[in-house]
């Protein structure tokens, strides 16, 4: 029921924009945002397949006492080398990543790279978030509802633009990716403040 409850608040997370975009601003610039959101999302996506090979072999370590933060470093290391390649080729040439997928109509060149660092952020939590239902950690789950009610007040205060949106779908992910380095700390190697 935790697993449930934790996945559907992070599920909550990287979609409740979408929803308050189509609430607060007009159908063309939802449109935008719908395929900003989608370009973004390609590094959560691309990176899934490496959490389905990670779950099992930490849960199975876990049943047998064994450290499995070796498998969490290194899920962690490619999950942010594939983020910050995307990053990289949404930054360095949105136009043409934009132009390709949806065609010159859709004005948002300007929004995919932020967009990208924040879902970026987003895939590490995924990893995070499914290491310590691993190894059968779950008080984090209240930090990721915190921060998925944290979301839907900002966005609904702050919503002037779709980069002001966006702006705040990062800051969320990176305040949350940082809350759950914390909660994980000693899984990964760090005691007061040294790895």
């Amino acid at each position: 029921l935790v697993i449930l409850f934790g996945s559907a608040a992070m599920m909550f997370i990287v979609n409740i924009d979408v929803i308050l975009v189509k609430h607060f601003f007009p159908a063309l610039e939802a449109g935008y945002y719908v395929a900003a959101s989608t370009l973004a999302k390609i590094a959560w996506f691309a990176s899934s397949a490496l959490l389905m090979v990670m779950f099992p072999k930490i849960s199975d370590r876990h049943n047998k006492n064994l450290d499995s933060s070796s498998i969490l470093k290194s899920t962690l290391f490619y999950t942010f080398l594939i983020s910050f390649m995307v990053v990289l080729v949404y930054f360095i040439a949105p136009t043409f990543v934009s132009g390709l997928l949806y065609g010159k109509e859709y004005k948002i060149a300007g929004l995919i790279g932020y967009f990208s660092v924040g879902l970026g952020f987003f895939a590490l939590n995924n990893v995070l978030m499914l290491y310590n239902f691993g190894i059968n950690k779950f008080r984090f789950v209240y930090l990721i509802i915190f921060f998925a009610i944290l979301e839907t007040v900002l966005i609904s205060l702050f919503h002037s633009t779709l980069l002001e949106v966006i702006k705040t779908v990062s800051v969320v992910n990176i305040l949350l990716f940082f809350g759950l380095i914390l909660y994980t700390k000693k899984e990964l190697g760090v005691r007061n403040g040294i790895t």
